[in-house]
């Protein structure tokens, strides 16, 4: 995964339709399972399901269950 989202770190090329990635100093390799749960945080934020999202994020460590309800709101916005 290239963990640098930099837009200067993506090069498109329009005559072929296909989006480049440089700069693999900022890449690194995860397991499947931190990957799966990655994507069902992802999908779960795109259907705007807040329930999963947090239990997702706790899973892999993104949070704790420590938060106060303070918290949580400023990083959902």
């Amino acid at each position: 995964m290239q963990t640098d989202p930099n837009w200067a770190n993506f090069l498109y090329d329009p005559s072929a339709k296909k989006l480049g990635l440089i700069d693999f100093g900022a890449s690194r390799e995860y397991t499947k399972e931190f990957m799966d749960g990655w994507y069902r945080l992802l999908m779960s934020a795109v259907k705007g399901d807040r329930e999963t999202m947090k239990d997702e994020s706790q899973k892999l460590g993104y949070l704790t269950g420590e938060e106060n309800e303070v918290s949580l709101l400023s990083h959902s916005r």
